[in-house]
């Protein structure tokens, strides 16, 4: 009797061994199925979203370049902020880089001289410091109030643009925009008159609004920047 007992015994330990470990087994490789299927799918929506993103740049990037098209101009960009009520803010290549910038509430167009300052005017704000850049205007009204400042290359106009800003619960806003007479670099003691070349300075001033983007768009594009 306790020969058949002991083997009874190690029986029932030796089925319940084997099924335990049939059940671990069973639960490490259900484990690494979802595991593999989780990974599955959120490279898929990775991959998925990434497609999106990109599809939504490329549109950007042809809605900016219509825009700039049907203004008459030889204008491209490269590179393109996201574009909303204010405009955009572009980055152009091939013989020099420089931004661009549409303002849409007045339709205009002004061109800057590449300098990776204006991609971060936000640590400008709140100091002594100006933010000094040239921005030409397109096809400026040559009787404009503002028609002396800078100078002028047929119906270009270029106005040196001396900015002074503040920061206020992250908004950026301008403090003061001057500019000078005549082509000779001299002192900021003009004001502008025209609300249209005033609220292109301010746009530039503000690219941190759409500074962020360009960045990215710039990065995605492989785009060197001096």
């Amino acid at each position: 009797m306790k020969i058949i007992i002991a083997i009874a015994i190690v029986v029932v330990i030796v089925v319940g061994s084997g099924l335990g470990y049939f059940l671990y087994q069973k639960h490490e490789k259900d484990t690494q199925v979802n595991t593999n299927t989780n990974t599955l799918v959120e490279t898929a929506k990775a991959t998925d979203d990434t497609y999106q993103q990109q599809k939504q740049d490329e549109e950007n990037l042809k809605k900016a370049n219509d825009i700039l098209k049907n203004k008459n101009t030889n204008y491209k960009v490269s590179a393109v902020s996201t574009i909303d009520d204010n405009g955009f803010f572009g980055l152009m290549t091939g013989k020099g880089l420089r931004f661009i910038i549409y303002d849409k509430k007045d339709d205009m167009i002004a061109t800057i001289p590449f300098d990776k300052e204006l991609l971060n005017p936000k640590k400008y704000a709140n100091t002594d410091r100006a933010l000094y850049f040239d921005m030409s205007v397109e096809y400026d009204n040559v009787n404009s109030k503002d028609k002396k400042a800078g100078y002028w290359s047929g119906s270009t106009h270029t106005i040196p643009i001396e900015i002074y800003s503040e920061e206020k619960d992250g908004v950026l806003s301008p403090l003061g925009i001057m500019t000078y007479y005549g082509n000779n670099k001299g002192k900021y003691d003009e004001y502008l008159y025209e609300m249209q070349n005033v609220n292109l300075a301010n746009l530039a001033n503000l690219a941190i609004l759409h500074g962020d983007s360009l960045r990215v768009d710039i990065t995605n594009r492989n785009i060197d920047l001096p």
